[in-house]
């Protein structure tokens, strides 16, 4: 899921989402920062997905262009667990049966992919093993085929995240990253730029927009999963905390989560590390957030 076939100097992503369609085009022709040529949201229901896939196709005159996408939050499950000692070979088919009490859907229904912790990781012998449903990059696939394009990569939120969190992480400690989607929310740890650990939050921006004071419970669920992060990586030290834009009030976010957390609280500057073309609308950049972390991925990284 997460490799690509070939390295393209220009790196296209087309998301699906519940209201609509994430397109984003980052060219990395020239060295400097990553540009970002062309972002837009395209509103429709998952019914009108096909024909409103093919006028993004037609605008941005994409025909058989190669590009990636993502999987939603509740079409795959990361887990982390022990690597067994097996010939590379059936790595996967041991990894299958180790988490197939853990993902939630039967195993027959998923797609089962890897990639390595953090090579500082305190524990070298386990492993990141992804289970995504096989339904949903079925029908991904066929949206793609349909609409006359190469699907070259489908990748996790997770991942994509920390291509946004690498453009960000300028100091040797690690930083938290906060998500808030439209449904959910993500507390990411990483250092370098590598993913050292993840957990979800049942909130999403919806919610916090409906009901402010829900970001009490929100900044509490935060402070617990930087406590068991100091407990259980103790070798990587918090810098700071970055709040990733979100189409609400996020201005309040961050002085509440300043005022109420161990660490410092501050909103993501999206330009630093990223070239941007166009001065495009911080609504749909904040839409599109996901669709440019992919987009963002360095060739030749898991």
């Amino acid at each position: 899921m997460f490799k690509r076939k070939k390295k393209s100097p220009v790196q296209n992503t087309i998301g699906f989402h519940e209201d609509g369609i994430s397109y984003v085009r980052v060219d990395r022709k020239s060295a400097g920062s990553p540009r970002v040529s062309a972002l837009e949201f395209f509103t429709c229901d998952t019914e009108n997905r096909p024909e409103t896939l093919n006028t993004l196709v037609k605008k941005y005159k994409l025909k058989k262009a190669k590009c990636s996408s993502f999987l939603g939050v509740d079409d795959y499950r990361l887990l982390s667990t022990e690597k067994p000692e097996v010939p590379e070979e059936d790595l996967i088919d041991a990894l299958s049966w180790d988490i197939k009490d853990s993902i939630g859907f039967p195993l027959e229904e998923a797609t089962i992919d890897v990639f390595p912790v953090p090579k500082e990781a305190a524990n070298q012998n386990q492993i990141n093993v992804v289970a995504a449903k096989k339904i949903v990059i079925n029908e991904q696939t066929a949206l793609f085929k349909e609409a006359n394009l190469k699907l070259n990569m489908i990748d996790i939120e997770e991942l994509a995240y920390r291509n946004i969190a690498a453009t960000q992480d300028k100091e040797s400690l690690g930083s938290v990253v906060v998500i808030l989607r439209r449904n959910h929310g993500m507390v990411l740890f990483y250092k370098s730029g590598e993913l050292h650990f993840s957990r979800r939050l049942a909130a999403g921006y919806d919610l916090l927009n409906n009901d402010p004071g829900q970001i009490e419970s929100i900044a509490l669920e935060i402070q617990r999963s930087i406590d068991y992060f100091d407990r259980h990586f103790a070798n990587i030290g918090i810098n700071n905390l970055i709040l990733l834009p979100y189409p609400g009030n996020e201005e309040n976010t961050v002085n509440f989560l300043n005022s109420n957390l161990t660490v410092s609280c501050s909103l993501a500057d999206l330009s630093s590390g990223i070239d941007w073309e166009h001065e495009f609308n911080p609504l749909e950049k904040a839409r599109c957030l996901l669709a440019l972390g992919v987009a963002l991925r360095v060739e030749g990284v898991s």
